[in-house]
C-alpha cells in the first residue's frame, strides 16, 4: 500500500513540565483506509522511540524500507478493542 506522510502545524506552544517550551510544532501522520460513519475504526498509534511517523506502506513503488508496523496494520488485519477477550 502506497502512504504519504502528513503534517498539522500546531501554532500553541507547548509548555513542558521541565519548563521548556515547545513551539511552533509540526505533527506528522499517516492514515489508512476510511472512517466509518460513526468514527469508531480509527487507532492511534504513537511509537516516541522511532523517530518517525511512517507506520506502514511504502512511499513510492520503488521503496525498498516499508513502514514499521508494516506486517501489523493495512488491509484485513483486525485489532482487538481493550474491552475484548483474549
Amino acid at each position: 500500500m502506497l502512504v504519504k506522510t502528513q503534517c498539522l502545524p500546531i501554532e500553541e506552544a507547548l509548555h513542558l513540565q521541565c519548563g521548556a517550551v515547545l513551539s511552533p510544532l509540526t505533527l506528522a501522520y499517516e492514515t489508512y483506509g476510511m472512517l466509518n460513519e460513526n468514527l469508531s475504526n480509527a487507532i492511534l498509534i504513537c511509537h516516541a522511540l522511532s523517530g518517525s511517523a511512517h507506520v506502514a506502506g511504502r512511499y513510492s513503488l520503488n521503496d525498498s524500507k516499508p513502514g514499521w508496523w508494516d506486517a501489523a496494520v493495512g488491509p484485513g488485519i483486525r485489532y482487538r478493542s481493550v474491552n475484548e477477550s483474549c
